[in-house]
């Protein structure tokens, strides 16, 4: 079967099911090194390396525009002549929006099969993996993943004590963490201090915080960002984070948001692992920008 993945979750799904060979093209996120050489398909409209304010605000222009942030080359995926496209119609800012894809692939012929990921929670993420195996016809491959994904949660050591936790997937302004991290949280061992589970993360002002009853864990996940950028960007806004009084003695950590966090894929069960650790206070793929006991 000749696989398109024109998203990061999607390819790590691929190559855990051990797919990967099959893969054809890739988005231009897709990180995994099975996408390596691969043709890449999308494209950015918004640069990624601006600061987080003025990648906040291209994003709402672009969109209240009816623009697409990203861009689809469907004379390359013509080419390809894929068999099965895998996209997502969960998040318009993570990849190129369904409706574009879904055209694009329709005017091809033969057209390829379609499935689009749109998980709100953690068993959403593996009833994909489950719906992308029994494509591939690899159905066994897929339940031992949603296993072994199980049996971790089982053997999970939580910490004794439970920790109010605001998890913040940006910056400027602050977003936080919904759908599946409220979930990763709770899971851990915390209490999320806001973010609702399957529901979409969503801006809050500082001053909503400051009523919080406390915040015994700060949590920066910016979207897409990797360990060492979210850290950069932590120090970065440390100072306006400790402005807020309900933050001023809580402890700020940032995490792997790209590999552990952002992405519905099975890495997210990773993520409960680096919460829980982090909660404990011992977590080596964390980084704590400022410690305070």
């Amino acid at each position: 079967m000749r696989i398109v993945s024109l998203l990061p979750s999607a390819t790590d799904i691929v190559a855990a099911l051990g797919a990967a060979d099959q893969l054809v093209g890739v988005s231009h996120e897709c990180d995994h090194p099975a996408a390596r050489g691969r043709p890449i398909l999308t494209r950015a409209s918004v640069d990624p390396n601006a600061d987080h304010a003025a990648i906040d605000a291209a994003v709402r222009d672009t969109l209240a525009e009816g623009r697409s942030l990203y861009q689809l080359d469907g004379t390359q995926l013509a080419s390809l002549q894929p068999d099965l496209v895998i996209t997502q119609a969960l998040c318009d800012v993570c990849a190129v929006n369904y409706s574009t894809v879904e055209r694009v692939v329709a005017s091809l012929d033969p057209a390829p099969d379609l499935i689009d990921l749109n998980p709100g929670g953690l068993q959403d993420i593996l009833d994909d993996v489950r719906r992308v195996g029994r494509a591939l016809g690899l159905e066994g491959a897929a339940a031992s993943i949603i296993e072994q994904c199980r049996e971790r949660l089982r053997n999970l050591r939580l910490p004794v004590r439970t920790m109010r936790v605001l998890a913040l997937e940006w910056l400027d302004p602050w977003f936080v963490g919904g759908h599946w991290v409220p979930e990763q949280i709770a899971l851990a061992g915390g209490t999320p201090v806001a973010g609702f589970p399957r529901c979409p993360s969503y801006t809050i002002s500082p001053g909503q915080i400051a009523t919080a009853e406390r915040v015994d864990l700060v949590v920066v996940m910016p979207c897409g960002y990797d360990l060492d950028a979210a850290a950069a960007l932590t120090e970065a806004y440390l100072d306006a984070l400790r402005s807020v009084p309900a933050l001023q003695h809580a402890p700020i950590a940032a995490v792997d948001a790209n590999r552990f966090f952002s992405r519905p894929s099975p890495a997210v069960f990773d993520g409960i692992e680096v919460l829980a650790a982090l909660f404990a206070r011992d977590d080596p793929r964390g980084r704590w920008v400022e410690f305070n006991p």
